[in-house]
């Protein structure tokens, strides 16, 4: 079994991220923009050591990414922080729910 490097799915995710996903710990690139996800980014993913991107924006998600950079876990970070309910103070883009981003 070959490790696997990135995770992309857009426009028709609905739910929570599975818990499962932060045992993939290969993984260097998140890319779950565009859906209809919900809920909080799993704990799990302070597994992922090697994570480089994480693309979370325009979702219906909640929470506190910020653990994510306190800890090195992730160097650049998307996410509905302008207006939504998650929070995160590292993020490298902030989006709008309206889909507007801006460079932070």
């Amino acid at each position: 079994l070959k490790p696997l490097p990135h995770v992309k799915a857009g426009n028709d995710l609905r739910g929570s991220i599975p818990w499962e996903m932060g045992y993939l710990t290969e993984l260097r690139v998140i890319s779950l923009s565009s859906n209809q996800i919900t809920g909080t980014v799993p704990q799990t993913f302070m597994e992922l050591k090697k994570l480089d991107k994480l693309r979370l924006q325009i979702n219906s998600l909640e929470g506190n990414l910020d653990i994510l950079c306190n800890e090195n876990i992730v160097n650049d970070i998307q996410a509905d922080c302008l207006g939504g309910n998650v929070r995160c103070s590292c993020c490298s883009v902030c989006c709008k729910l309206n889909g507007q981003c801006f460079q932070q």
